[in-house]
């Protein structure tokens, strides 16, 4: 009996201490409020490309993005503009979009690392929206937001992404600033 307890011990405390870490770690890349901009205010002074976001699909359309919002744990309110434009450049469409929920946030941790304030973050947010067309809701997609400020995992690029549930899948981030907020 004492064998099976001590290896039951051995076990759970193995288990904690693997568990803990990795439960801080997920607790501090998700807790508190951030705002964020997407291709639009300050960042515009950063770099000629900074603003707006834009994104293509396999197809050489693009969607030009640009707003603001707020997000936490379980939610997001955030809207802007966008605007569709086929490979030649003519306008397909433009209109507004609106955040309807978080579906994931991974924060990167601050911009210390790249000598900016502490304030400011990176991080992934996928965000579901809507695109509307003169105030008219025409399309759910979902946006996933990429700012590699802080830590990014290897590979992560800046900008954003649109897919446009089933219509287009704008997959190929082409240029564009965002940034967390805290």
């Amino acid at each position: 009996m004492k064998t099976w307890f001590k290896a039951l011990f051995v076990v759970t405390t193995g288990l904690l201490a693997i568990l803990v870490p990795l439960t801080v770690v997920h607790a501090a890349s998700t807790s508190g409020t951030f705002s964020f901009l997407l291709g639009q205010g300050l960042l515009c002074s950063l770099e000629e490309t900074a603003c707006p976001d834009i994104t293509m699909a396999a197809n050489g359309d693009t969607v030009a993005l640009n707003g603001t919002g707020t997000l936490s744990l379980h939610s997001v309110s955030a809207g802007g503009m966008f605007v569709h434009r086929d490979p030649s450049g003519q306008e397909r469409a433009h209109g507004t979009w609106q955040a309807k929920q978080l579906m994931s946030f991974v924060s990167y941790g601050n911009a210390v690392p790249q000598g900016l304030p502490a304030n400011l973050f990176g991080g992934k947010a996928v965000i579901r929206v809507t695109l509307l067309v003169n105030g008219t809701p025409v399309h759910d997609a979902v946006l996933t937001v990429y700012c590699t400020l802080g830590h990014p995992p290897k590979g992560a690029h800046e900008g954003i992404r649109l897919n446009v549930q089933d219509v287009i899948n704008f997959n190929r981030q082409v240029s564009g600033d965002t940034v967390f907020m805290q």
